[in-house]
């Protein structure tokens, strides 16, 4: 299957304003766009940074254009949810005022570009919404999770990136946390056991190559 990782550049600035993947090709994609945009005038979906710009933008359009093309049928690590992510932080980082919510791939997470002040508004407004109710099957191993994860405050992000290669030396994934690697692998304390073989020939921990970020 072929996707499409695009690009949203302001035609008055040049500069790149959205980051996004599609199956279809960018041009068509931005139609997409517009046809959601008419949605919200109607009510039927709820107002973001982008259709605002898009709004306020008329007569005028962005120049959608092709950042990366992925056949996904060539290699298993060809993730289209991966690379959206990735060109998402890469923008950002060279100083890119991007109007995307989310940092990428499916569920991503939806407070990228707000404030500290709209992140305390965005969860009370939740908390209140679920006050009294009855908590699903599996929420407290959900919690959990959640707590292990990123959002735990004790949780801190390695020195170095690990890095993850196939035996092919085929990028997979760059780590910044040792629960990640255990929620790639799907064994827990796998980390424990990668950190242990890193640097020794020959190893292939889970079947990969292991490297500091150097």
């Amino acid at each position: 299957m072929i996707s499409y990782i695009y690009g949203l550049k302001d035609p008055i600035t040049q500069k790149i304003v959205y980051v996004g993947q599609s199956r279809f090709l960018p041009s068509k994609r931005l139609k997409q766009h517009y046809w959601k945009l008419n949605e919200v005038k109607k009510g039927g979906r709820n107002w973001t940074k982008l259709f605002h710009y898009l709004d306020n933008l008329l007569p005028n359009k962005p120049i959608p254009f092709i950042i990366k093309i992925i056949d996904s049928s060539k290699t298993i690590f060809s993730n289209p949810d991966w690379y959206e992510e990735y060109y998402i932080n890469k923008y950002l980082k060279e100083g890119y005022e991007l109007l995307n919510e989310t940092i990428g791939g499916i569920g991503g997470y939806t407070a990228i570009n707000k404030t500290k002040k709209e992140k305390e508004e965005i969860g009370r407004k939740i908390s209140n919404k679920l006050k009294g109710k009855p908590k699903p099957i599996g929420f407290a191993e959900h919690l959990r999770e959640i707590r292990q994860g990123i959002n735990n405050p004790m949780c801190i992000p390695f020195k170095n990136k690990i890095i993850c290669f196939t035996k092919d030396n085929i990028l997979i994934k760059k780590f910044n946390h040792s629960f990640e690697i255990d929620n790639f692998i799907g064994v827990k304390g796998a980390y424990s056991n990668i950190k242990k073989q890193i640097g020794i020939p020959n190893r292939f921990p889970y079947g990969y190559i292991w490297k500091y970020e150097s």
